[in-house]
């Protein structure tokens, strides 16, 4: 049984992909539409991070981020990581790409110094395929543990994405999946706000 949550965490939901037509907007529009079915709101606040809408620039910088404290950073580049540091925790939606992850998502976390460190991520893949893209989870990994997340160990896959969720957010009663994705994704966020919440109340010093 999970542990309810005490006090209210915030979980950023990121859209890992920029394209206009990208499968995964399915997804992350169903994650919206449905949220009280998945989280109490007293307990969990969900913010939905579209990467496309902060236009970030291919990474430039003179020094890596953890190493240049005094940054000078356009207002997109800073309200990307405001909003990724505001974030108890995170969901990180990606599809594959050529068995790796989009770069407009490795170039997001390439501006990432500390505002992520200490905090939980669930990987969730997706494709059209019944595959779900797990193979981008790998891929991830080795990123998010340099920054110094706690990444969940089981990634989330959803398989036959563009088949269970139309573009706007519902999934048809005869979607294949029906049976399954509500309850897994379900799981998912309360499972992801369990450790988000025991993680800020037990910072390592």
């Amino acid at each position: 049984m999970i542990r309810k949550c005490v006090h209210m965490v915030t979980i950023n939901v990121i859209l890992g992909s920029s394209r206009a037509n990208a499968a995964g907007r399915h997804l992350f529009n169903y994650l919206q539409t449905h949220q009280p079915p998945f989280t109490n709101p007293a307990d969990v606040q969900l913010n939905f991070m579209d990467i496309a809408s902060y236009d970030l620039p291919f990474f430039n910088e003179p020094e890596a981020p953890m190493d240049h404290p005094n940054r000078t950073l356009t207002p997109p580049e800073q309200q990307w990581l405001n909003d990724l540091q505001a974030g108890d925790g995170y969901v990180i939606l990606t599809p594959e790409y050529n068995h790796s992850i989009p770069a407009v998502l490795k170039n997001g976390l390439d501006y990432v110094a500390f505002e992520m460190q200490g905090k939980p991520v669930r990987v969730l893949t997706y494709a059209p395929s019944a595959r779900g893209g797990q193979f981008a989870f790998l891929a991830l990994l080795p990123t998010l543990n340099q920054l110094g997340c706690w990444v969940l160990p089981k990634p989330t896959i959803i398989g036959r994405v563009t088949q269970n969720f139309t573009a706007d957010g519902e999934m048809p009663v005869d979607a294949p999946a029906a049976g399954r994705y509500p309850d897994r994704l379900e799981r998912m966020l309360q499972e992801l706000a369990f450790y988000a919440q025991l993680l800020r109340e037990n910072r390592f010093a």
